[in-house]
């Protein structure tokens, strides 16, 4: 792959730093990820499997390569640019049997030898790209999923997307979000709970109810859909301004064990609608909640 220089200047990069210790592992084949694999996935701290790193949550790694002692000893082992980016690169990679995948804008995908950057494949996404320029939050991606053979990534058009783990291959396109009536698609990191693919769209200052949606993890068919704004007259009577509830959805975070709840957080300010007075700064609705979602049995 040839690099032209132009491109090193203001240009988002994913890099890997590495201590001058034993040399990395080379890169293998991916097994199976499953549900079992999901659920133990603090165990191995060798791979990070989930935008969390598993389902507690707790972005911890048990790793100790690198430490107090050695980390003035970092330098940069590689370096990956993925061409177009608008405002940079923002999601968590994932590792998984020395592959790193990482989500850059427009929704674009890449499997990366971890050991030394080679890229095993890339996919980028046809979009409606009239449609993403309107986007106020468009067009980073913060993040991805992993299961069953797959790699899940949901576009800012409003369309959640499975690709082969192997060779980047779609495997099916399930459109959500009716972008084009709501302005609205998707930025945030999927979560796989055993046969579901969990994702909600983003909100930010658009008229969005927050809809949080369960995919068939084999199929791409819809299996459920919740709105965290309700759409009741009653509820609407509590919008400041007509039609903006503008709840935004984070990825989501599993408890409850086999209670099967999923914790789900909600935030997203928007404008009331009142001229400030002279002086003063525009005012916003502080939203903050939180939702138990029961998950459907399959």
């Amino acid at each position: 792959m040839t690099i032209r220089a132009r491109y090193l200047t203001g240009c988002a990069a994913l890099a890997l730093a590495v201590v001058a210790v034993a040399p990395p592992a080379p890169a293998i084949a991916p097994s199976q990820i499953d549900s079992a694999r999901l659920q133990a996935a603090e165990e191995n701290p060798n791979d990070w499997l989930t935008y969390h790193g598993g389902y507690k949550s707790y972005h911890y790694s048990g790793l100790d390569q690198i430490n107090a002692s050695n980390v003035k000893n970092l330098e940069v082992a590689w370096i990956h640019l993925p061409g177009r980016s608008t405002r940079g690169l923002q999601s968590m990679p994932l590792a998984a049997d020395g592959v790193l995948y990482y989500s850059g804008s427009y929704s674009r995908v890449y499997a990366l030898d971890g050991a030394t950057g080679q890229l095993i494949w890339s996919y980028y996404p046809e979009l409606d790209e009239a449609l993403v320029s309107m986007q106020t939050h468009s067009p980073y991606n913060r993040g991805i999923a992993l299961a069953d053979g797959k790699v899940f990534v949901g576009t800012v058009d409003g369309r959640l997307i499975a690709l082969d783990i192997k060779t980047g291959k779609q495997m099916w396109d399930t459109r959500l979000v009716d972008s084009k009536k709501l302005t609205v698609g998707f930025t945030g990191a999927p979560l796989v709970v055993k046969d579901t693919v969990i994702i909600g769209s983003q909100g930010g200052e658009w008229t969005s109810r927050g809809p949080l949606f369960g995919v068939d993890i084999k199929t791409g068919a819809k299996k459920w859909e919740f709105f965290t704004v309700a759409g009741t007259e009653d509820a609407k009577a509590t919008w400041v301004v007509p039609g903006c509830p503008a709840a935004t959805i984070p990825t989501p975070t599993p408890s409850g064990g086999e209670r099967r709840i999923l914790r789900r957080f909600t935030t997203g300010p928007a404008p009331t609608g009142r001229k400030p007075a002279r002086g003063q700064a525009p005012t916003s609705i502080p939203l903050r909640s939180s939702h138990s979602i029961p998950i459907p049995a399959s």
